[in-house]
Formats: C-alpha cells, sequence, structure tokens
C-alpha cells in the first residue's frame, strides 16, 4: 500500500507541476497586419524574393526550408531571429496560400 501511495503521490505531483507551468508560463500570440500601396501580385512575388526578408525583419538571420520542396500549405521553415541578446529559432508553417495574393502562416517556437 505504501508504494501505491508513492506512485500516487508522484503523479498527482507531476500532474499538478505540469498544470502550474501551463498556468504560470503564458503562451505568446503576435500578429501583424501590413499594408501596402502596390498591386497584390506585385506584392506577393517581392515576398517571395528569398533576398528580400532579411532586409525587411530586423534581426532575421537564416530561412531554412525543412519539410516540403516548395512553397505551399504545410511547408515548414526553421526561422532563425536574433533579438540582440540571443538567437531564437522558430517553425513557420504555411497554413493557407493564395498564390499572387496572399500567404498566411503559423509561427512557433
Amino acid at each position: 500500500m505504501k508504494v501505491f501511495s508513492r506512485i500516487l503521490g508522484i503523479v498527482v505531483f507531476a500532474f499538478a507541476a505540469y498544470f502550474l507551468i501551463g498556468v504560470l508560463v503564458p503562451s505568446i500570440e503576435y500578429e501583424i497586419e501590413l499594408v501596402i500601396d502596390r498591386p497584390p501580385d506585385m506584392v506577393f512575388e517581392a515576398f517571395m524574393d528569398e533576398d528580400l526578408p532579411y532586409k525587411w525583419v530586423r534581426g532575421l538571420e537564416s530561412i531554412t526550408q525543412i519539410k516540403g520542396d516548395s512553397v505551399h500549405v504545410g511547408a515548414v521553415y526553421s526561422v532563425g531571429i536574433n533579438d540582440g541578446n540571443k538567437l531564437r529559432v522558430f517553425e513557420e508553417t504555411i497554413t493557407e496560400l493564395t498564390p499572387g495574393s496572399s500567404l498566411t502562416y503559423d509561427l512557433s517556437s
């Protein structure tokens, strides 16, 4: 019975710790919208140029495709951004794509 009580205690402690971490460490949601006064196809073409994001995104150090072989829904990229203190690596997954018009992605760490 002592063994069962100890195992139950460990399970309850692990669950409580997991729950508290979820409550105390908040997720971060960041959304940005940028309106550019140019035709959508021109903006989309510039956005797809692999060299230009380095000019637009402060601290961007790397973009590497890790799943898929072209820009399509489901393609996954590793994105490295230096925030001045350290390099942070995110995973970017394309969730919606309308060629010549829009691209939506999720970014997670």
